[in-house]
C-alpha cells in the first residue's frame, strides 16, 4: 500500500467527502507503522481522519491538542450562527471535521452536536451532527448547551497553555449557562466546575460556580466549602465572600428546622426553614429547603402557607410522589377540594409508568368520594370556619353564632327565620365539635346517619 503522503492530496481534493465513522478506529492496519514514524505530525488531515486511534483520536486530551494546537482554533459553548450547506446528520469524529475545515481556506470553523452529559468534554468522540461555517462577514457563534463550536484563528499564536485555557473558559460558560436553568442544571454545573478545575483555569471562579450549584442542590456545607476554596484562590474576592456566608447561614437554619422537626415542634421548624430561604434568596429555591418548608408547614396546620411551599416543591421534584400527596393534602385542607383533585388526575398522566401510580390512583378515586359526599351539607359553612379550624375556633363560632340567631332574640316575621339557622348551627356543631364525629365526617362518612343509629339505640334503651 502506498503511504500517506502519495494519498494526501487526492484525500484533500474530494474534501474528505467519504462517510467517516464516529468509532474510534483505525481504518488501515499500516496506521500504527505510519503514526510511529511520525506521520501524524506530517500528513495530520489525512492521518487523523483515517488512523483516528493510531494518532490519539480516541483519547479528548489528544484529541484537544489536535484541535486547538498552538493557537489553531478556539473553543465555544454553542452553534455557529450562520452555518452553510447542509448539516451533516451522520456521525462525525472532532478530527473528521477538522480535517475538512482545514482543506477548505474559506472555512471559518465548525459546529458539533453532542450528547448532553454534565460535564462532557468538548472534544469527545459522540457526535451527532456537524455544521460548517463558511460566512463572508465572519463566524459567530450563538451560545446553547448541546452544542460545540470551534473558530479557526487564522495564524495560529495561541502560545503554551492555550488549549488548557480555552477548555477551562469552555467548561466555566458551560456551567454558568446551567445555573441559569435554577436547580434543574445544578448537578450540570458542578460536572462542568469540576471539569474546569481538571482543565487549570481560573480555579476561583470555578469554586464559585460550583459552590452556587451545590447551594442550589441543598448542600449547604459543600457549597461554603467551595467558597472558602475561591477565597483561597483568589484572596479577598467578594462574590466567594458572600457566598461563603449565605451558605453558612443557610446550613445552620436547615440544621436548626430539621432539630425542631425531630421533637415535632413543627410550627418552629416552618419558621427555622422560612429563614433559610430568605438566606439563598436570589441563588435560587433548594428542591430540598422546598419538600421541608411543604412537610413543616402542613404538619403545623397552616394550609395556606403549606399550599404554597407544597405546589413550589411538586415544580422543582414533579416526580416525587410524596411531595405531590403533600401538596394535594395542603389544597384540601385549605378548602380547594377540586383542585386537590386536577392535581391527582393530572399526576396519574404524567406519571403513568412510575411505581407508585396506583397510590395516586387510589387518592383521587377516595377524593372524588369525599366530594360527593360533601356535596349534601357543608357544616364547616355553617359555622362560617375553614376546615383547618381548631376546636377551640369551632367552639367559639357556634357560641357567637347561637347568640346572633337564637330564636328568643327574634320576633314576628323573623321568628321563623332564626329558627332554621339555629337548627343548622346547632346541627353543624353537634358533628364537628364531637372530635369522633369531626374526624368521621371529614373522612367523608355519612355522620347522619350515625346520629340516627345512636338515637335509635337510645330509644331502644329507654323501653
Amino acid at each position: 500500500m502506498a503511504r500517506p503522503g502519495a494519498l494526501r492530496c487526492a484525500a484533500l481534493a474530494l474534501s474528505l467527502a467519504a462517510a467517516w465513522s464516529s468509532e474510534c478506529v483505525d481504518e488501515h492496519t499500516e496506521c500504527p507503522g505510519w503514526a510511529a514514524d511520525g506521520e501524524c505530525r506530517r500528513n495530520g488531515a489525512w492521518m487523523r481522519t483515517h488512523c483516528v486511534r493510531s494518532c490519539g483520536g480516541c483519547d479528548p486530551l489528544a484529541v484537544r491538542a489536535a484541535l486547538l494546537g498552538e493557537g489553531a482554533y478556539s473553543v465555544h459553548v454553542g452553534r455557529l450562527q450562520n452555518p452553510t450547506g447542509r448539516s451533516h446528520r451522520r456521525d462525525y469524529h472532532p478530527l473528521h471535521a477538522a480535517a475538512r475545515c482545514n482543506a477548505t481556506r474559506a472555512c471559518l470553523g465548525f459546529s458539533m452536536q453532542t450528547a448532553r452529559r454534565a460535564g462532557a468534554s468538548p472534544y469527545g468522540v459522540e457526535v451527532a451532527r456537524v455544521e460548517f461555517g463558511f460566512a463572508p462577514s465572519g463566524a459567530a457563534v450563538n451560545e446553547t448547551l448541546g452544542w460545540v463550536s470551534f473558530l479557526k484563528r487564522g495564524g495560529g499564536g495561541g502560545g503554551g497553555g492555550w488549549a488548557e485555557a480555552q477548555t477551562a473558559a469552555y467548561h466555566l460558560r458551560a456551567a454558568e449557562l446551567l445555573l441559569e436553568e435554577g436547580a434543574r442544571g445544578a448537578r450540570g454545573a458542578v460536572a462542568h466546575a469540576d471539569a474546569a478545575l481538571a482543565a487549570g483555569g481560573a480555579a476561583a471562579s470555578a469554586y464559585l460556580l460550583r459552590g452556587r450549584a451545590q447551594l442550589r442542590l441543598g448542600g449547604g456545607a459543600a457549597a461554603a466549602a467551595d467558597a472558602a476554596a475561591g477565597l483561597a484562590a483568589r484572596e479577598g474576592d467578594e462574590a466567594c465572600g458572600a457566598l461563603r456566608r449565605v451558605a453558612e447561614a443557610y446550613a445552620d437554619a436547615m440544621e436548626a428546622g430539621a432539630a425542631l422537626e425531630a421533637r415535632r415542634q413543627w410550627a418552629d421548624a416552618a419558621e427555622r426553614y422560612g429563614a433559610a430561604a430568605a438566606a439563598v434568596e436570589g441563588e435560587g429555591e433548594p428542591a430540598a429547603l422546598l419538600r421541608a418548608l411543604c412537610r413543616a408547614q402542613l404538619k403545623a396546620r397552616r394550609y395556606g402557607e403549606a399550599a404554597g411551599w407544597c405546589g413550589r416543591a411538586a415544580e422543582a421534584s414533579p416526580a416525587d410522589v410524596d411531595v405531590l400527596l403533600r401538596h394535594v393534602d395542603a389544597r384540601w385542607a385549605n378548602g380547594e377540594e377540586h383542585a386537590a383533585l386536577q392535581l391527582l388526575k393530572a399526576a396519574l398522566v404524567r406519571l403513568r409508568r412510575h411505581d407508585r401510580v396506583e397510590e395516586v390512583r387510589d387518592k383521587a378515586l377516595e377524593l372524588e368520594d369525599l366530594i360527593k359526599s360533601r356535596r349534601k351539607v357543608d357544616y364547616y359553612q355553617h359555622l362560617g370556619v375553614p376546615r383547618s379550624a381548631s376546636a377551640a375556633e369551632i367552639k367559639k363560632a357556634y357560641h357567637a353564632l347561637a347568640m346572633k340567631w337564637h330564636p328568643d332574640r327574634a320576633a314576628g316575621d323573623e321568628v321563623g327565620k332564626h329558627e332554621e339557622m339555629f337548627k343548622k348551627i346547632s346541627a353543624a356543631y353537634e358533628i364537628l365539635g364531637d372530635k369522633d364525629l369531626r374526624s368521621r365526617y371529614d373522612a367523608g362518612e355519612d355522620v347522619e346517619a350515625v346520629l340516627f343509629s345512636q338515637g335509635q339505640q337510645a330509644a331502644h334503651d329507654e323501653l
